[in-house]
């Protein structure tokens, strides 16, 4: 999850785990919250997630200002030329 989270391909992730494309979309899509935050819309999944909480966020979200960030990076390496 957190892979897929991080922008790497689901069928390449699929691939690696091996678990077919259509599952891991099918949790990603479904579940991703409860995979990565231990968060659920249900109350009784809830309650259950108490003893395992407080999850540390998962690490492979990219910060939102990712891609300017990028950009930054990559006009820096190209001026060391």
């Amino acid at each position: 999850m957190e892979r897929v989270a991080g922008g790497e391909s689901l069928a390449d992730v699929a691939d690696d785990i091996g678990v077919s494309a259509s599952t891991l979309r099918e949790l990603y899509n479904d579940r991703a919250e409860l995979y990565l935050r231990g968060e659920a819309d249900d109350d009784r999944v809830d309650a259950a997630l108490e003893d395992v909480r407080p999850l540390s966020e998962p690490a492979a979200e990219p910060p939102e200002d990712f891609n300017e960030r990028l950009k930054r990076l990559e006009q820096k390496v190209e001026n060391l030329d």
